[in-house]
């Protein structure tokens, strides 16, 4: 019955098979995040990393404006604002458009944002990649022309914009003056990152420029709130992977629980995971006889000669002193005192006792005396060697059978 109910659910495990070899496949090898641009710690080519390494090198302090909120501040010389997930709001806007104002320098590179656009008016479109010249000396030492255009936006000339680089469609690079403070705008959204320094040499005569307006040693700010997004509101990281999901949110927690609640249950209805045991069969009983040689043997082994000494003068003072009720832990002295008190030849009370039990008994009983059992007593007090253990263990069981006792007793 239990084959053929076996053979009827075959599908239920093969399905949970295939389930939690799928979960395993997706934990070990979905993890694979996608590559984020600008991302200031990573060495890929669309990072900032070198950008980084290199500002640190000339003396400038250069960290990020974290992810929780938009709240630039006065010390902050410079701002980077590279495109990314989240757009300006209108507040955002102006308070960086008041910081710009108050001294700051913002560089916006390849951002289409509308309340950018709004706040330091300025227009933008698309144009394709053609090589630039610069409109506006940037480094006594710059070449005049770059290898490569920007791809993505073209600064149009706006109240207060002027052009750096040019090309035959318009402006590439321009700079806008606000209050006290400065802007750029780079067109080309893939600038200043590891693979666009590492591959032109043009790149990296850009940015100097910009540290005209940075006091020496100033700080440089990398727009991460606007770049990555801001944070959960439990402060937790974007989910980005299947184990993010599974880890982050309260559905994930749910199919954690129901998995380890079909876990449970299985394991609690007694479900076979494998082939039955067999059963092991039940060997014979051993004998009482078996177990008194068993004990003989590990005493032996032990030379625990001490205990089977003691053994041996208990049995012999039980046969003794049953007739007269004499107890046989009493020490030997006494012992043999009392026994010789009340009966002070043993061949007399044998002769008595032999009258009842017979001529044969009484005659094996005649020949131990009261010294013969006092030499018995002392040489087993003294735990004789082996073999001489041994001849007196006889002589008390041939005693006993004398007096009909058991020799196993």
């Amino acid at each position: 019955m239990i084959a053929m109910a076996a053979q009827r659910n075959w599908h239920t495990p093969l399905l949970i098979g295939l389930f939690l070899l799928l979960l395993v496949a997706v934990l070990v090898w979905g993890d694979s995040s996608v590559e984020s641009w600008y991302d200031p710690d990573s060495p890929s080519p669309s990072g900032l990393l070198m950008l980084r390494e290199w500002l640190q090198e000339m003396g400038y302090q250069v960290t990020t404006n974290g992810r929780t909120r938009f709240a630039p501040l006065p010390r902050q010389h410079m701002l980077l604002i590279f495109p990314g997930e989240r757009q300006f709001t209108l507040g955002e806007a102006e308070r960086l458009l008041n910081w710009v104002e108050e001294g700051g320098t913002a560089v916006i590179v390849g951002h289409a944002d509308r309340e950018l656009r709004r706040a330091f008016n300025y227009r933008s479109r698309v144009q394709p990649a053609a090589d630039v010249e610069q409109s506006q000396p940037l480094l006594p030492e710059a070449t005049e022309s770059f290898d490569r255009g920007g791809r993505g936006f073209d600064a149009t000339r706006g109240p207060n914009i002027i052009t750096v680089l040019n090309s035959g469609d318009g402006a590439r690079l321009a700079v806008l003056r606000h209050g006290d403070g400065w802007v750029w705008l780079v067109g080309e959204p893939r600038a200043f990152t590891n693979g666009r320094l590492s591959e032109s040499r043009a790149q990296a005569q850009l940015f100097p420029a910009f540290l005209r307006t940075v006091p020496a040693g100033g700080t440089v700010v990398i727009d991460t709130f606007h770049l990555f997004g801001p944070l959960l509101p439990a402060e937790l990281p974007p989910v980005e992977t299947f184990r993010d999901w599974l880890y982050l949110t309260p559905a994930g927690w749910a199919a954690l629980f129901l998995l380890l609640l079909c876990g449970g249950w299985l394991l609690l209805s007694g479900r076979r995971l494998g082939p039955p045991l067999e059963t092991v069969t039940r060997g014979r009983r051993r004998e009482a006889a078996e177990f008194v040689v068993a004990m003989a043997g590990l005493q032996r082994r032990a030379r625990v000669r001490d205990h089977i000494a003691r053994q041996q003068s208990y049995r012999l003072k039980q046969a003794l002193g049953r007739p007269w009720r004499l107890r046989s832990s009493l020490p030997d002295d006494e012992f043999l005192r009392q026994l010789h008190s009340l009966d002070p030849t043993l061949s007399r009370s044998a002769h008595h006792e032999g009258s009842i039990r017979g001529n044969s008994a009484a005659e094996a009983r005649s020949h131990l005396t009261i010294e013969q059992v006092a030499a018995i007593l002392d040489e087993l007090a003294t735990v004789p060697d082996e073999e001489r253990l041994l001849q007196l263990a006889r002589r008390v069981d041939e005693f006993r059978a004398a007096y009909g006792e058991n020799i196993l007793a």
